[in-house]
C-alpha cells in the first residue's frame, strides 16, 4: 500500500513541477518553437472543381498525412474533438494549469499516472517532435506549447493536430483517417464517425478499426459521445471493417499535375461526379472487349475550355491494357475526324457550299488515289452528304483546292498542330483520310470551334489556366459545319427521337487502329478513342461501330451547360443553291475553269480607301471576270432590290468594313472602306 502511495506521490509531485515549470518556460526565449518538417513533410491530393479528392499520393516517409485547414473538416467533429481533448483550447496560451492540477490529483488517487493534463497544443508539440513518454518528455512538451502559442495562431494550430493526428498504421490526420476508414473526406462527418476519429488518436495501434476488436472500437466511441453530450444512438452505428483505398480518379491527369506542383493540395478543373458517370459507361463498353484494348475518353466545357472528364485509359493498373499509358496524349491517326474542318475552312472562304455538287469517283490525285470506306464511289452527292457519310474523294478533292499547307497553317494559327516530319516534307493531301498524326487532346480543341461558333479555346486543367480564344472560322461557317454533323446517322443505340442536337463525326484509321468519335452537345465537347496502344489492328475498331455508341451514351448521361453564342448574320453559305454563283453549284466546273482568258475581276466601286457616308445607298460597282457577280458586305450578300437594278447596299452604323466581289469562277476581290457620320467625310 504505501509502495503505491509513493509512487503516486512521485507521479503528483513531477505533475505539480510541471505546473511550476509554467512559470518558468515563459522565460524561456531562446529555445525555438518545434519545427515543422512533419508538418511540411505532407502527403499531397489532386482535387476537383468543388474540392474532392480525385487521387492522393503520399509524404516522403510514407505516410498518408493530408494538410487540412479547420474551415475543411465538419463543424461537428470540431465541436467534439474541443469538448473531448480541450474544452480551454480558445481560452488558454497553450497550458492549462488548471487540467495539470486535475491530473495530477488523479494520480495521485490512483497511484498512477491516469492523464497527462495535456492541451491539444502541447499534443501537438508532441506530434511535431515525437520524443519517448515521462516527465522530461511532458516538461519539453510544456515548453514548446508556450512557444507555438506565442508563433501561431489559433486556427493554425488548429490545423496542425488535424493534420498530424495518428489514426492507425501510416494514416496521420482527420483526411487520411475519413478516407481510410469512411471512404469520403472530412467535410461532411457523421457524429459517430467524428467520435471513432477523435478516439483512435487516444490509442492507435489498438484501435485501428482494421485490426482491433469490435468491442474495443464501440467501448472507445461510445467513450467519446458520452464525454462530450453527444447523442448516444449513435453509439450502435456501424464500425468500418475494413481500409478503403483512396480514390483514383483521373489517374493519368492527377499523375501529371502532381509531378509539375509541389502543392499539398493540386486543384483541377475535373468534375468526379462526371467522371465516375463516364467510367461506369465505359467499364461497361470494356466488358465485351478483347482484353488487350484500350480507349480514351475526354468531356470538355465548350465555352471555358475547362476539362471535365479525362480518362487516359480504362484500367490504369491493367498491364494488358497498357493502362499507365495516357493516351489522351498519345499521338494517333485521326482517321476521317479532320474532315468537318476542310469542309468548314473551305466553306468560311467561299470554296464550297453544303449544297455544292462534288463527283465521289474514281480520281488520281498525281499518284495519289484514294477510295472509299465501303470501296465503293456514289457518283454526285452533294457537301453536305459527302461529310455526314464521310466520303473521301470529295474530302481530298476539297482539301487540294484549299491546299493542304493552308489548311495545317489555319490549325496551327488555332492552336493546334498536326504531327508529322515537318523538316522532310510538307503537308501532304492524305492528311485528309488520317495521314498524319495527331492527339485526342487537340482533336478536343477543334470540336470544341464547332460548339463555340468557329473560335477555338485551350484546354484548362486547372482554374488558374489562362483562357486562350483563337479565330478559326467565321460564325456562319461553322454553324453550316454544326448543321450538317446533326444529321450524320446515328448509331443503333439512339433512339431517332433522341439527342436532337448532336453534331458528331467518327472516323476509322487505316487497317483498323484506331476508332474515334467526336462530338458536341448541349454545351459539352465529347471524345472517344478505341484502339491497341502498340497500333496492333483491331477487327472490331470502327468509329461509327465502337465509339459512337459510347459518345451516344456519355451525351445522353450529361447535364446540359450554358453556352451563350450571338447570332449570326446568314449570308452566301445561307443562300439557296439556285442564288449561288455557278461554280459554288457545282464544285471544279471545267466550262469555267478552262473557259480560256477573261479579263480580270475588278471592284470599280468603293475602292478600298474610300470615305463613305452613312445613311446613304452605295453603289456596287465590278467589272471583269465571269459573271453574274455577288457583292458581300462583312461577308453577307448584297441583293439588288429587284432583278434589273444594279446592287447596293445601305451601311447600317460607321467603322471600317469590308466589301468584295466573287465571280461564278470563285475569283474575288475585296477591298476595306470606311464609312463616316458626314464630318469625316470629304466634301
Amino acid at each position: 500500500m504505501w509502495r503505491n502511495k509513493r509512487k503516486g506521490l512521485l507521479a503528483a509531485g513531477a505533475l505539480a513541477g510541471a505546473v511550476a515549470g509554467c512559470a518558468l518556460a515563459l522565460w524561456v526565449s531562446d529555445m525555438p518553437p518545434p519545427r515543422l518538417d512533419r508538418f511540411l513533410n505532407s502527403a499531397s491530393v489532386v482535387v476537383d472543381r468543388q474540392g474532392e479528392v480525385l487521387r492522393a499520393f503520399p509524404a516522403r516517409d510514407g505516410a498518408w498525412r493530408f494538410v487540412v485547414s479547420p474551415d475543411e473538416v465538419d463543424s461537428g467533429y470540431l465541436g467534439m474533438l474541443l469538448s473531448f481533448e480541450d474544452k480551454a483550447f480558445y481560452q488558454h496560451r497553450g497550458v492549462s494549469p488548471r487540467a495539470l492540477l486535475r491530473a495530477a490529483l488523479t494520480s495521485l488517487w490512483h497511484g498512477r499516472i491516469v492523464s497527462g493534463g495535456s492541451t491539444l497544443t502541447m499534443q501537438v508539440a508532441r506530434l511535431l517532435e515525437p520524443r519517448p513518454r515521462g516527465i522530461l518528455a511532458k516538461l519539453h512538451d510544456i515548453v514548446q506549447a508556450l512557444r507555438l502559442e506565442q508563433a501561431y495562431d489559433k486556427k493554425t494550430l488548429l490545423a496542425f493536430y488535424l493534420t498530424l493526428a495518428p489514426e492507425g498504421g501510416n494514416l496521420e490526420g482527420v483526411r487520411a483517417g475519413s478516407l481510410a476508414w469512411f471512404g469520403h473526406g472530412p467535410e461532411r462527418l457523421t457524429p459517430a464517425e467524428s467520435a471513432l476519429l477523435v478516439a483512435i488518436p487516444q490509442s492507435p495501434a489498438r484501435l485501428r478499426p482494421d485490426r482491433a476488436g469490435r468491442t474495443r472500437l464501440l467501448q472507445a466511441r461510445a467513450k467519446v459521445l458520452s464525454a462530450t453530450g453527444s447523442d448516444l444512438s449513435w453509439a450502435n452505428a456501424p464500425l468500418p471493417e475494413v481500409r478503403h483505398d483512396f480514390p483514383m480518379l483521373a489517374p493519368h491527369l492527377s499523375e501529371q499535375l502532381h509531378g509539375q506542383h509541389s502543392a499539398p493540395v493540386v486543384h483541377t478543373t475535373l468534375d468526379a461526379g462526371m467522371q465516375r458517370r463516364v467510367m461506369r459507361l465505359l467499364d461497361k463498353h470494356m466488358a465485351f472487349l478483347p482484353s488487350g484494348l484500350s480507349a480514351a475518353v475526354m468531356v470538355v466545357d465548350a465555352a471555358s475550355g475547362d476539362v471535365r472528364v479525362h480518362a487516359g485509359s480504362p484500367d490504369y493498373f491493367s498491364v494488358a491494357r497498357s493502362g499507365m499509358m495516357d493516351m489522351t496524349r498519345a499521338v494517333r491517326s485521326p482517321g476521317s475526324v479532320l474532315k468537318p474542318f476542310i469542309y468548314a475552312l473551305a466553306a468560311d472562304r467561299l470554296l464550297v457550299h453544303p449544297d455544292t455538287v462534288l463527283r465521289d469517283s474514281a480520281h488520281d490525285f498525281g499518284g495519289y488515289a484514294p477510295r472509299n470506306f465501303d470501296d465503293g464511289f456514289h457518283g454526285s452527292v452533294s457537301m453536305r452528304q459527302a461529310l455526314q457519310h464521310s466520303y473521301n474523294i470529295p474530302a481530298v478533292m476539297v482539301l487540294e483546292r484549299l491546299g493542304p499547307l493552308t489548311f495545317d497553317a489555319a490549325l496551327r494559327d488555332a492552336g493546334v498542330s498536326l504531327v508529322f516530319d515537318r523538316s522532310r516534307h510538307p503537308p501532304l493531301l492524305p492528311l485528309a483520310l488520317g495521314g498524319v498524326g495527331s492527339r485526342m487532346l487537340d482533336m478536343m480543341v477543334l470540336y470544341g470551334a464547332l460548339a463555340r461558333g468557329g473560335e477555338t479555346v485551350s484546354l484548362r486543367l486547372q482554374p488558374e489556366d489562362p483562357v486562350r480564344e483563337r479565330p478559326f472560322v467565321g460564325r456562319e461557317a461553322a454553324q453550316v459545319i454544326n448543321g450538317i454533323l446533326r444529321g450524320t446517322p446515328r448509331p443503333e443505340n439512339v433512339p431517332a427521337h433522341a439527342l436532337p442536337t448532336l453534331a458528331y463525326k467518327t472516323g476509322t484509321s487505316y487497317g483498323y487502329r484506331d476508332a474515334w468519335a467526336f462530338g458536341h452537345v448541349g454545351g459539352h465537347v465529347i471524345g472517344v478513342w478505341f484502339g491497341y496502344p502498340d497500333s496492333r489492328p483491331c477487327a472490331e475498331c470502327t468509329g461509327f461501330g465502337l465509339a459512337a455508341p459510347l459518345l451516344a451514351e456519355i451525351a445522353q448521361a450529361l447535364p446540359p451547360l450554358p453556352l451563350d453564342l450571338p447570332a449570326f448574320v446568314p449570308g452566301l453559305l445561307s443562300l439557296p443553291v439556285e442564288a449561288l454563283p455557278a461554280l459554288l453549284r457545282e464544285f471544279g466546273r471545267p466550262a469555267l475553269l478552262d473557259a480560256g482568258p477573261v479579263d480580270s475581276l475588278e471592284l470599280v466601286f468603293p475602292k478600298s480607301g474610300s470615305l463613305l457616308q452613312a445613311g446613304e445607298a452605295i453603289p456596287l460597282l465590278a467589272r471583269g471576270g465571269t459573271p453574274p457577280h455577288v457583292f458581300l458586305v462583312e461577308g453577307v450578300p448584297q441583293k439588288p432590290a429587284s432583278p434589273r437594278s444594279q446592287p447596293a447596299w445601305m451601311p447600317e452604323g460607321t467603322g471600317f468594313f469590308h466589301v468584295s466581289v466573287m465571280d461564278a469562277a470563285g475569283r474575288s476581290v475585296q477591298a476595306e472602306v470606311f464609312v463616316g457620320d458626314g464630318a469625316l467625310v470629304d466634301p
